[in-house]
């Protein structure tokens, strides 16, 4: 039998080398857009589920004081190699969502940002509305007066229609997977069991890791931000600047922090 891991552990390591990392690279230059058109020019980001750390390296490149925070210990280690081989500074953050606490050096205080941003459908993975409710809280508590806060998701359309009852393969030089899902209607939720081959040497290495993410209506997302204490100030059908139409696959929020919570 394969050995299953929890998500992002050994898919850490082939991430990267199965174009995964592409995805982050396109987000952070419809994020440049997006403080272009808002005329909006930070100073310090923190990029939630970083992952290997391609966008907060694009960040840490602008010059930005850049926190990246990610609860696999197996994708910060490549981050920090990464980071290392780009010569930049990012702090790297070893903690899970939706409870979060980055502090001052010393502990004196929490560390503020001016923008915060989540890519990759990275809050599907946040099961629960009060989990969700829990993470733009904690979000809110660590942006600056009137800091933005962008992310994406994958809409129930997408875990229904892209994820839904499938199989894919894909095969390359050293990696082999096999991507099967299973959508649950009810529940707005889908399974994704990934089957992965590393070479390794003459042999191939197999392991599994099983992803689940929940589908959140747009309404609801606006409640839960409205009592985080955000203004939704842009709801897109992500990568264009046009709001989603019914049956779009991916959503961009742009939320901007109106006032402090309790």
């Amino acid at each position: 039998m394969p050995r299953r891991f929890q998500p992002y552990t050994r898919l850490a390591e082939i991430w990267d080398e199965i174009g995964q990392d592409r995805f982050s690279a396109r987000m952070v230059d419809y994020t440049f857009q997006i403080l272009k058109r808002k005329n909006f020019q930070p100073r310090s980001a923190l990029d939630l589920c970083c992952g290997t750390g391609t966008a907060a390296i694009r960040f840490a490149r602008k010059g930005w004081e850049v926190y990246g925070l990610d609860g696999s210990a197996d994708m910060l280690r490549l981050a920090a190699m990464k980071i290392r081989k780009e010569r930049v500074k990012v702090n790297l953050i070893h903690q899970r969502l939706p409870e979060f606490e980055i502090r001052h050096t010393g502990g004196l205080g929490l560390k503020m940002f001016d923008l915060v941003t989540s890519y990759y459908d990275s809050l599907n993975y946040l099961l629960k509305e009060e989990e969700l409710s829990a993470c733009f809280r904690n979000l809110n508590r660590h942006l600056n007066p009137d800091g933005l806060f962008i992310f994406d998701m994958n809409t129930k359309e997408a875990l229904k229609c892209l994820w839904g009852d499938k199989v894919y393969a894909r095969s390359y030089d050293n990696v082999a997977w096999i991507w099967q899902s299973l959508f649950y209607e009810r529940a707005s939720q889908a399974d994704l069991r990934a089957v992965c081959f590393v070479r390794k040497g003459k042999l191939w290495e197999r392991f599994e890791e099983v992803h689940t993410e929940k589908a959140y209506s747009l309404s609801v997302l606006k409640r839960l931000l409205h009592s985080a204490g955000f203004r939704v100030e842009h709801l897109y059908d992500c990568f264009r600047f046009v709001k989603p139409k019914r049956g779009a696959y991916r959503i961009a929020v742009v939320a901007r922090k109106v006032r402090n919570i309790a």
